[in-house]
């Protein structure tokens, strides 16, 4: 089954394949160093995820990268930070363990509240795919987002 895999790309690099170090028989990859993201469970009265169609991610921490071949990205994903809540806020993870690791199997909400150490969040801005995106602001930091393709077992 193939399915498509929001992320963050991070680097991206050539590396040289083959049975040993300096061997004729090496091949050049062109490779990705990413983050990916995992989706959060609809949440009821969630206006964005109900009316608009947007999906909420969230990162895992600590944070675990990947590396892909190139070729598996897809095309950009326009990926926000979430504004009101940058990471899952404290007391909102269910309290029961099989029910957090089903909704949410590397999720991490904040020791504290306000503290900022739990798992960050997005969102697919789907309005950006609906009606174009708008330029970045000068000198801002823009970290390309992604759709991949991953295939699973």
């Amino acid at each position: 089954m193939i399915a498509c895999v929001p992320g963050r790309v991070i680097l991206f690099f050539k590396a040289s394949v083959g049975p040993g170090p300096h061997c004729a028989d090496s091949e050049q990859k062109s490779l990705a160093f990413i983050d990916d993201y995992w989706r959060m469970p609809v949440q009821s009265g969630d206006v964005l995820t109900s009316e608009f169609n947007c999906a909420r991610l969230y990162s895992m921490v600590p944070a675990v990268y990947y590396v892909i071949d190139v070729w598996r990205i897809l095309g950009p994903a326009p990926i926000i930070h979430n504004p009101v809540h940058p990471s899952i806020p404290h007391g909102f993870l269910s309290k029961s363990r099989s029910v957090r690791a089903r909704d949410y199997p590397h999720g991490k909400e904040e020791s504290k509240a306000g503290r900022g150490d739990g798992s960050r969040q997005w969102i697919v801005n789907m309005w950006a795919l609906i009606w174009g995106s708008h330029k970045p602001t000068p000198g801002a930091l823009v970290l390309p987002n992604v759709m991949f393709e991953c295939v699973s077992p």
